[in-house]
């Protein structure tokens, strides 16, 4: 495994659990001192910080706290687009301050659309409630 033979170069040895997703949330919750790196997948397309698990999963990252929590009740309290930006640049920061979560790796995600799709409501990749038009 890529990252067991990362963290071996750098000495330290690492043992790699496997677990479908609801067992390692599980596990996670169960025992919150009993393991030091989990990884995740979340789309980078997501649009809004309530979306972002290095910003929700607190309890199972590591980063909850209540600096965390009142920031993200600013950000759901802003009504304009220059509050919601502030509140990012702070919530930034604060990831950065506390690094509760490493990206490994990016990909890109790719969608096409058709002027024949009809009902879509601009979130991305969400389409129920949307059809083909003939």
């Amino acid at each position: 495994m890529l990252i067991q033979d990362e963290l071996g170069k750098i000495g330290l040895q690492a043992k790699i659990d496997t677990y479908d997703f609801a067992t390692m949330l599980g596990t996670l919750t169960k025992d919150p001192g009993g393991w030091d790196i989990t990884t995740l997948f979340f789309d980078s397309s997501l649009t809004s910080p309530a979306q972002m698990p290095a910003l929700t999963l607190g309890t199972l990252n590591g980063s909850s706290s209540p600096e965390l929590d009142g920031l993200m009740t600013e950000f759901n309290a802003s009504t304009t687009p220059e509050q919601a930006k502030a509140v990012i640049d702070k919530l930034q920061a604060f990831t950065w301050k506390q690094l509760s979560v490493i990206t490994l790796s990016q990909s890109k995600l790719y969608a096409a659309y058709t002027p024949r799709l009809k009902g879509y409501g601009d979130f991305y990749r969400v389409f129920w409630n949307s059809w083909l038009a003939a």
